[in-house]
Protein backbone atom coordinates (compact mmCIF):
# COMPACT_ATOMS: atom_id res chain seq x y z
CA UNK A 1 0.00 0.00 0.00
CA UNK A 2 2.99 2.44 0.35
CA UNK A 3 4.54 1.71 -2.44
CA UNK A 4 0.97 2.28 -4.45
CA UNK A 5 0.76 5.72 -2.38
CA UNK A 6 4.32 6.59 -3.15
CA UNK A 7 3.56 5.88 -6.93
CA UNK A 8 0.49 7.47 -7.07
CA UNK A 9 1.83 10.66 -5.65
CA UNK A 10 5.43 10.93 -7.27
CA UNK A 11 7.03 10.24 -4.14
CA UNK A 12 5.85 13.04 -2.57
CA UNK A 13 3.92 11.26 0.19
CA UNK A 14 3.75 7.78 1.89
CA UNK A 15 2.54 6.27 4.90
CA UNK A 16 5.19 7.57 6.81
CA UNK A 17 3.68 11.26 5.97
CA UNK A 18 0.14 10.30 6.15
CA UNK A 19 -0.58 8.43 9.49
CA UNK A 20 0.99 11.05 11.80
CA UNK A 21 -0.96 13.84 9.89
CA UNK A 22 -4.34 12.04 10.29
CA UNK A 23 -3.48 11.26 13.51
CA UNK A 24 -3.05 15.07 14.23
CA UNK A 25 -6.36 15.58 12.34
CA UNK A 26 -8.23 13.61 13.83
CA UNK A 27 -6.78 14.95 17.27
CA UNK A 28 -7.49 18.49 16.17
CA UNK A 29 -10.77 17.12 15.78
CA UNK A 30 -11.20 15.94 19.02
CA UNK A 31 -10.01 18.92 21.07
CA UNK A 32 -12.52 21.16 19.01
CA UNK A 33 -15.37 18.64 20.14
CA UNK A 34 -14.27 18.03 23.35
CA UNK A 35 -12.42 21.38 25.41
CA UNK A 36 -13.46 20.41 28.65
CA UNK A 37 -12.96 17.30 29.19
CA UNK A 38 -9.66 14.89 29.53
CA UNK A 39 -7.05 16.33 27.54
CA UNK A 40 -7.01 13.68 25.13
CA UNK A 41 -6.31 15.69 22.25
CA UNK A 42 -2.78 16.35 23.62
CA UNK A 43 -2.00 12.71 24.19
CA UNK A 44 -2.80 11.82 20.31
CA UNK A 45 -0.94 15.08 19.24
CA UNK A 46 2.13 13.79 21.55
CA UNK A 47 1.50 10.35 19.41
CA UNK A 48 1.35 11.82 16.64
CA UNK A 49 4.79 13.96 16.41
CA UNK A 50 6.90 11.04 18.27
CA UNK A 51 5.63 8.45 15.34
CA UNK A 52 6.35 11.19 12.23
CA UNK A 53 10.11 11.44 14.23
CA UNK A 54 10.40 7.96 14.63
CA UNK A 55 9.48 7.19 10.90
CA UNK A 56 11.67 10.00 9.66
CA UNK A 57 14.84 8.68 11.48
CA UNK A 58 18.07 7.89 9.27
CA UNK A 59 15.88 9.01 6.59
CA UNK A 60 18.48 11.77 4.18
CA UNK A 61 16.80 14.94 3.59
CA UNK A 62 16.42 15.81 -0.54
CA UNK A 63 17.69 18.71 -1.49
CA UNK A 64 16.18 20.60 -4.60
Amino acid sequence: MNRELKLATGGTIDLRLLVPLGTAGLTALNARRASGLTPLWLTLLTFAFNSFVALHRGVPLEVR
